[in-house]
């Protein structure tokens, strides 16, 4: 069995922990990773805080919407040179939450998201497409948990998560028979994983909480055996004598372990300073790019890097059930530059986000916030592509927009 690795372009963002744990308080660039208890959200981000909400149940809805558009350089000794890749992609995110005590200390809570799948057609004709052209992942995830109060200033929490993984990757194939164009190789294959959390939350006082989340690492194995289409006779044969058509292969798909620390506070004049720091283990990722050779499916490694992810944002009161909110995050490079691959194009990531909440009848909330990243040029530099030599390429232009719509209801 051949192992795989697959974490992919813009789901690097789940991977690293952003989406996952940080949409889910629903504040500008990301903020309140660990120390959001202000809605059923926390049931997600840190379970400890439902302890710190009113004394009944909430549900919390919320949709994230994705917008990105790409430029992609690719130079190549043995193609066109200054191959131009232009791609714009979009999706939506749903999410659920719930919570509610059982008794005065302990509560319950529940968090389901459901992707609607984030991948990426590239359609290429340079040299790129036999390492990587269409790419999917999706998960389904679900997440109870509890939170106990210890005293007025702890509180705890745990979760489990069950997370549905399905996963596709396609690429060319390089036939060498006159009439034969490109021929393509697909492989799909899905999973259930398994995973686990827990958190604490200490109150010094009513404007002051410091939050810590520890998520677990999440393995899901994906195998299967990949199908090939418009094979050439010669490309038929070398692949049928090396065994490959039948050739099962594995691929790791990893959300890593990582620990959030948080600060919030507000000050005397209504002002909400929120401050987060957030470490992912993504070096304990063994990545892997494909691609068909004559007698093999070659692989090349990858080594990922430990990342941090810093993110802020100021809340002021505007009316008395107004608040306007703004903020900045970064994270850091995922990748050496020597490291990178066509499959797995991934940079440093900067950003701002701007949004306001209003509370409603009945204390309801209604969030709204927009974030704006900026996601590298992602260098790739790669010597020995089979039947093509050196391919470079970087991206010129790659940008994303995510709108986050939240509402909380009490009950």
């Amino acid at each position: 069995m051949i192992r795989l690795g697959a974490i992919l372009l813009l789901a690097v963002i789940v991977s690293c922990g952003f989406v996952a744990k940080t949409l889910a308080d629903s504040n500008p660039a990301f903020s309140g990773i660990a120390t959001g208890s202000d809605s059923a959200m926390t049931a997600y981000v840190n379970p400890a805080g439902m302890t710190r909400l009113a004394k009944h149940g909430q549900w919390s809805v919320q949709v994230l919407g994705f917008y990105s558009e790409s430029t992609f350089e690719t130079n190549s000794g043995s193609f066109e040179p200054n191959a131009i890749e232009k791609n714009s992609g979009d999706g939506i995110v749903p999410f659920g939450y719930y919570a509610r005590p059982i008794n005065d200390d302990l509560w319950f809570g529940a968090s389901l998201v459901v992707p609607g799948g984030m991948g990426e057609n590239l359609d290429s004709t340079d040299p790129s497409r036999y390492l990587l052209d269409e790419w999917f992942i999706a998960t389904v995830g679900f997440f109870p948990a509890l939170g106990y109060r210890i005293n007025d200033r702890w509180s705890i929490g745990a979760q489990l998560s069950v997370n549905y993984v399905l996963f596709n990757y396609q690429s060319a194939v390089l036939n060498f028979d006159p009439g034969f164009g490109d021929g393509r190789m697909e492989l799909e294959a899905d999973d259930v994983a398994f995973g686990g959390g827990f958190s604490a939350m200490y109150e010094p006082s009513n404007r002051t909480r410091i939050g810590f989340v520890y998520q677990s690492e999440i393995d899901a194995n994906l195998s299967d055996t990949p199908t090939f289409s418009n094979i050439g006779p010669t490309r038929q044969m070398l692949l049928d004598n090396a065994g490959l058509l039948n050739q099962e292969i594995g691929m790791e798909w990893r959300f890593p372990q990582s620990v959030a620390v948080g600060l919030y506070h507000q000050k005397d004049s209504g002002v909400e300073v929120r401050l987060d720091a957030l470490w992912a283990e993504l070096s304990r990722l063994d990545m892997t790019q494909f691609s068909v050779g004559d007698n093999s499916i070659e692989t090349a490694g990858m080594q990922l890097q430990d990342t941090i992810a810093l993110t802020a944002s100021l809340a002021f009161p505007y009316r008395d059930n107004v608040k306007l909110k703004i903020g900045a995050f970064y994270t850091g490079d995922l990748l050496e530059d020597e490291d990178r691959s066509m499959a797995l194009r991934v940079d440093r990531i900067l950003g701002i986000g701007a949004g306001f909440e209003r509370r409603l009848q009945n204390n309801n909330v209604l969030s709204i916030n927009l974030n704006y990243m900026d996601l590298g040029e992602a260098p790739v530099i790669l010597n020995d592509v089979d039947g093509v030599g050196m391919v470079s390429g970087r991206f010129t232009k790659r940008w994303a927009l995510a709108l986050d719509l939240s509402y909380s209801k009490q009950f």
